[in-house]
Order: structure tokens, then sequence, then C-alpha cells
């Protein structure tokens, strides 16, 4: 559905109406499985377990996302689980 320019930019490869819809689909869909495989993880920093080869995070940085994001949001995740 996209491919990669000669200048390092995606595009789609068919920006037709259905075309779009289908990637609209497909993107749903990988959203939908992936929020599933993140609800059944014991700890909400488990989540970095998911993305082992994405990209190395600095300590600083999860500390500081921990701080700001993970630890006001407990309760919500408790919740929602």
């Amino acid at each position: 559905m996209l491919k990669v320019h000669s200048n390092g930019r995606l595009a789609l490869v068919d920006a037709t109406f259905p075309c779009l819809v289908r990637a609209t689909e497909i993107m749903c869909a990988s959203a939908v499985a992936l929020t599933r495989k993140e609800m059944q993880l014991p700890a909400p920093h488990a989540i970095w377990t998911l993305y082992p080869n994405v990209i190395s995070i600095p300590e600083s940085i999860r500390h500081l996302f921990r701080q700001t994001v993970v630890t006001p949001c407990l309760g919500l995740y408790r919740e929602l689980r």
C-alpha cells in the first residue's frame, strides 16, 4: 500500500478511494490487535517488551515518561483492564 520514493518520502501506491478505505481498514485492524496485546500485559511498563528492536530509549526518557504519563495514569489503566 505504501512505497518509498527516491527522496525517502512515503507515498500511497494507489490513492484512489477504494485503496484509501482498504488502507484505513488495515491500519484500524492493526491498531486494535496491538491494543489487545498491550492490554494483556501484566504491567504498564511491560509495553516496552512489545517493541524490543524499534529504538533505543535512554533511561532518563523512560523515567520522564513514567513520571509524566505512566504514574498519573495508573488508576485509568487499572480501570480499563
